[in-house]
């Protein structure tokens, strides 16, 4: 039975279904796979997409000589660090409690094989993850600039 039993803000939000991307914004149950041959071209535009901004931005910074860091940039950084810091922690104390209800310690077996429904609380923890992968490709444009 999902932890998440309360009817989700998001309950009106129409579902979405592209690029191998499944989401049921009502109870939080979605799934990613690369079956759907648009899901790997999206994937990897996605990661060209990072690749060639990042490089671009480093060509433009190294050609600038008198580059200097904008000011607002040490403050953003602060902000996107601490807030990184804890939604991730958040994400791994929800995670740890959840896989503990849900008896996934109790041996090695449950622990690597036995699968969680992508639902309810487990499942709006997994999307945070993932969004969270992408939150920290900016972490990548930081470090250049």
């Amino acid at each position: 039975q999902p932890l998440l039993t309360t009817q989700s803000p998001f309950q009106s939000m129409k579902n979405i279904s592209a690029f191998g991307f499944d989401m049921d914004w009502s109870t939080w149950t979605w799934s990613w796979t690369l079956e759907d041959p648009t899901s790997l071209w999206c994937n990897l535009g996605i990661c060209v997409f990072y690749a060639v901004s990042v490089k671009i931005l480093q060509v433009w910074v190294a050609s600038n000589a008198k580059y200097t860091p904008p000011r607002w940039l040490e403050p953003i950084r602060k902000v996107h660090n601490i807030s990184l810091a804890v939604v991730s922690f958040l994400m791994f104390a929800i995670m740890t409690f959840i896989i503990y209800k849900d008896g996934r310690l109790n041996s090695w077996h449950d622990m690597s094989c036995r699968l969680t429904p992508n639902t309810g609380l487990y499942g709006f923890i997994n999307f945070i993850y993932l969004v969270s992968k992408l939150w920290e490709w900016v972490d990548t444009y930081i470090l250049v600039l």
